[in-house]
């Protein structure tokens, strides 16, 4: 079925890989790029993509692979401004026709409007500690031999949706969810975290794909997280109406979780929640007792599998339908992925998802311009 993501892809001429890492160092490896070339229906060389190892130049191997094939979207944004005008075409709207126009050249032009050319895509990645988390059955994610923690697995599923909507010219931006009260001070693997690491927003703007890219590659996965405490600020801070793609593990009350998002669909952004879950988190599949530590407050929590494994399995369960329900309530995109997942299976799944509900209207009107 034809693929579409609201407001993310349209048709465009295509553009050729630049083989430019996030950092503008240029890429040594162009045998990377023709060594994908046929890799469009798997995606991608486990092999090729540990030699690259950096999202920018990932994202731009990886999209395409997968962008041919992909049709017009039916959703063509929100907005209302003039944009420009172009030559009138047999099948155009003639309500779009500037007749004005018209009386002075004696030709047929019809308005676009900003709403047709480009949206606003904001781009909100989890990046507090607990999605740091991998474990040794990462499986084959179509990325790398090794396991990918959920940070790195959404980071290269952001990178690959940034890239597609650049591609469309669309406005592109970026929010880390992080608690603001909680201490930084390095990430798991003790580098420090400083400024560079620390781009909490950048606002949609079409000339900001380099800044995404950078700010993807540089975030780390440290600290608390107050998940919904961030996507409120996140929703006040946003003053134009667009697509906010959330990313995370969702580990915070469901309710507390929907009311955050509520207020982002409020203001009338079109949301989408993308749950990434490792796959001994899914299935809790320990053999035998373990000690585990919370990656955000250091506690630890003794485990006898064959006595919490299935209770475990059953919360886990009613936490995911909890969600799915009252997210899928209020019209918000809701798709739990593993991280065992090749990366080429999670989009052709959300997309196809997506593009077969039905729309509503956004729920309401965001402030200011």
């Amino acid at each position: 079925m034809p693929l579409s993501l609201s407001g993310l892809f349209r048709r465009r001429p295509p553009r050729q890989p630049a083989g430019v890492a996030a950092d503008g160092v240029a890429a040594t490896m162009p045998g990377a790029e023709r060594a994908m070339a046929p890799a469009a229906k798997r995606f991608v060389d486990p092999a090729v993509l540990a030699r690259i190892g950096n999202i920018d130049l990932v994202s731009r191997l990886l999209v395409d692979g997968f962008i041919s094939g992909l049709h017009n979207a039916v959703f063509k944004g929100v907005s209302v401004d003039f944009a420009e005008h172009r030559p009138y075409t047999p099948g155009d709207d003639i309500r779009c026709v500037d007749w004005r126009l018209y009386a002075r050249s004696d030709r047929l032009y019809v308005k676009t409007f900003e709403a047709e050319t480009n949206a606003d895509l904001m781009l909100a990645l989890d990046v507090s500690a607990s999605m740091a988390f991998v474990s040794d059955r990462g499986g084959d994610t179509g990325l790398s031999r090794a396991a990918l923690s959920k940070f790195d697995y959404g980071r290269y599923a952001l990178g690959c949706l940034a890239e597609l909507s650049a591609r469309q010219r669309d406005r592109i931006g970026f929010a880390a969810l992080r608690d603001p009260d909680a201490p930084v001070t390095s990430d798991p693997a003790g580098d420090p975290v400083g400024e560079l690491a620390r781009v909490d927003f950048i606002a949609p703007s079409a000339r900001r794909r380099e800044f995404v890219m950078r700010a993807l590659a540089n975030a780390r996965a440290a600290g608390g997280g107050d998940l919904p405490a961030a996507l409120t600020r996140l929703a006040r801070r946003l003053t134009r109406r667009g697509i906010v793609v959330v990313l995370s593990d969702f580990y915070a009350e469901p309710e507390r979780i929907a009311a955050a998002l509520a207020e982002l669909r409020l203001r009338g952004q079109d949301v989408i929640a993308l749950h990434i879950l490792d796959p001994r988190e899914r299935d809790l599949d320990f053999e035998t007792p373990v000690l585990l530590r919370d990656m955000e407050s250091d506690a630890l929590t003794p485990l006898d599998p064959s006595v919490a494994t299935q209770q475990y399995r059953t919360r886990l369960s009613a936490h995911l339908d909890t969600l799915r329900q009252a997210l899928g309530a209020m019209d918000i995109t809701y798709a739990c992925f593993g991280t065992d997942q090749p990366l080429d299976h999670l989009l052709h799944r959300f997309l196809s998802e997506r593009d077969g509900r039905p729309r509503r209207a956004g729920g309401g009107r965001a402030h200011g311009r």
